[in-house]
């Protein structure tokens, strides 16, 4: 039984692993430099103006990993509305 258990163990933290580098690769794709590039036009977004006009998704699209690359850009910043809004800052470097 012991066995099992540590087995079952080893078998969950590599899924684990291997589902935070999916979630790594894919924020680093088209979709996330159109957001970014979306962003950056506009200088101001939603949530649900980036997510539901521009790519047209539904509810059901785990928006978590966009949302830490979008947050990880140095000119990006949420203004921690209730409704989630991105903006675009110009800094010194870009």
């Amino acid at each position: 039984k012991n066995e099992l258990e540590a087995k079952l163990n080893k078998g969950n933290i590599a899924l684990a692993l291997a589902n935070d580098n999916l979630e790594k690769t894919q924020t680093k794709s088209e979709v996330t430099d159109k957001l970014i590039h979306l962003i950056k036009e506009n200088k101001s977004m939603t949530k649900k103006e980036l997510f539901g006009e521009h790519l047209g998704w539904g509810r059901g699209i785990k928006f978590g990993a966009y949302r830490r690359a979008l947050l990880n850009h140095p000119n990006i910043y949420d203004t921690m509305n209730p409704e989630p809004e991105y903006c675009w800052k110009n800094n010194e470097r870009n």
